[in-house]
């Protein structure tokens, strides 16, 4: 009697393709199950909740990627071994996993927590809902009183980049870092390359 594969089994019962391995399949379809997996679990812990929350998703992700990383290569050893089908479907599964939260994720959570513009338009809602003008200085009072002003952003990104190595703080002092110069160079290159300026 043939040995039946998992990838044949799975291409009969799986509405998705099948790739040319095991553990190819393994790797990358994990990689989409473990993110998942990633997901229910800050959206039930409310890890993004908190005021370090990048510090606090980053963590959880890691963690669940050595744990989708032990899986995968367990599954390597009981199957071929660490082969080039192996190192190929780890590899992809790897960039999938870390592609979905830093193009899309993390991103989106930047975006809610800390876009200029998606605090005015809170802002903006909250002052209609109470029928009351919508003007420039409602809508500062109005971030200003909700945590989300001009300051409190300013504040929050310089705490952000602290963190990130980009500046340093010294008795409410800040400086560029290194880190820094060379992030704000990439930064002026890309736009130069385009022909923007900055906002």
């Amino acid at each position: 009697m043939d040995t039946v594969s998992i990838s044949a089994i799975g291409s009969r019962m799986f509405p998705f393709p099948s790739y040319s391995s095991d553990i190819e399949n393994i790797s990358i379809y994990g990689a989409i199950a473990f993110f998942a997996a990633f997901l229910v679990y800050i959206v039930i812990d409310k890890t993004a909740a908190g005021t370090d929350s990048y510090t606090r998703v980053n963590r959880v992700h890691s963690r669940i990627f050595l744990a989708y990383l032990c899986v995968t290569i367990v599954a390597a050893l009981a199957g071929a071994g660490i082969d080039h089908h192996a190192l190929l479907g780890i590899a992809t599964g790897a960039f999938i996993y870390f592609s979905l939260h830093y193009v899309f994720v993390f991103a989106l959570i930047g975006i809610c927590r800390k876009s200029i513009s998606v605090g005015i338009m809170a802002a903006m809602q909250t002052l209609e809902s109470e029928q009351q003008p919508v003007t420039p200085q409602s809508l500062e009072s109005r971030m200003q009183a909700g945590g989300v002003g001009i300051q409190d952003l300013r504040d929050s990104r310089l705490g952000q980049m602290v963190h990130l190595g980009f500046a340093r703080e010294q008795a409410a002092v800040y400086s560029i870092t290194r880190l820094g110069r060379r992030v704000h160079a990439v930064g002026a290159w890309v736009l130069a390359i385009y022909g923007l300026k900055r906002l």
